[in-house]
Order: C-alpha cells, then structure tokens, then sequence
C-alpha cells in the first residue's frame, strides 16, 4: 500500500498506504481552497515522523511537486512533518507518540502522551468539563465540539 486506498473529495477524506502522503493530499486540498495554512497538527503514531528531508521548501508548492519529491524518495514515512512546518501548512504540532526517538522531536515542547488523550476523551464522554484547549484538540481529532 503506497498511495491512495480510498478518497471522498467531498468530505475531505483520504486514506493512504505511506504517511508522506499525508503533506501531497494537505497541498492538494490547500490547492483547492478546502483547508487553510497554518492549520494544527495532531499526530498519533509509534514515532513522531519529525525528521528532516534530505530536500527542503521555502514556500508552498504544488501537489505534483510533493508527489515527485516522494517518488523519487526525497520525502520518507518518517520526514513529512518538518516540511510541512516550513511551509506553512500547519503552525503547531501536538504529538502523541514516543518521545525522542533518534532524538526526533528534540525540544518541541507539546508533546502528549496517547494515554493523555485517551483520558481527556473519556473525560469528555462522562459530561465533564473541559478547558478551551481539550475543545480544540477534540474539535481536531474527532469533531465532536
């Protein structure tokens, strides 16, 4: 499974074999004008993803230009992150993975652990309270706020 498994444009969903497909189809629909730049991440994987591509942008580019920086494997499973950053698609990055592997996400302080998740999501199922923050993080992973 490398690229697209399935797709329904009109809801924004994609799914996908390899996670560096994730930065091709955020190009895509900011191309589009279904998402906009500087969006927050919330990523939930074994590892954070964050490493550095051998090849890097400035600016936005296309979604071909992504596509061909991953073919020709300038972009792997575990760079799609930084570029992302770099080029404005998303502003802030809440990871919910292993710290620290091969020193990935270093100093990048929001890290939160899968269990914290779990936890504020059951909090929020039982009715109780939640700050302006677990509101956002729940409007971004399951759209229930």
């Amino acid at each position: 499974m490398y690229e697209k498994i399935f797709e329904d444009e009109n809801r924004n969903i994609y799914v996908f074999g390899s996670h560096q497909y994730a930065l091709y189809y955020w190009t895509k629909t900011i191309w589009e004008k279904k998402l906009n730049l500087r969006a927050q991440l919330v990523h939930i994987d074994y590892h954070a993803d964050f490493l550095t591509p051998s090849y890097s942008f400035d600016t936005l580019v296309s979604p071909e230009e992504i596509a061909d920086c991953i073919k020709k494997r300038k972009i792997h499973y575990d760079s799609f992150i930084v570029p992302a950053l770099t080029m404005g698609i998303i502003q802030d990055v809440a990871f919910c993975c292993y710290p620290n592997r091969h020193n990935e996400i270093e100093n990048y302080i929001n890290y939160e652990t899968p269990i914290a998740i779990v936890n504020k999501l059951n909090k929020y199922l039982k009715g109780q309270l939640l700050s302006k923050e677990e509101k956002l993080l729940y409007a971004i992973l399951y759209r229930v706020i």
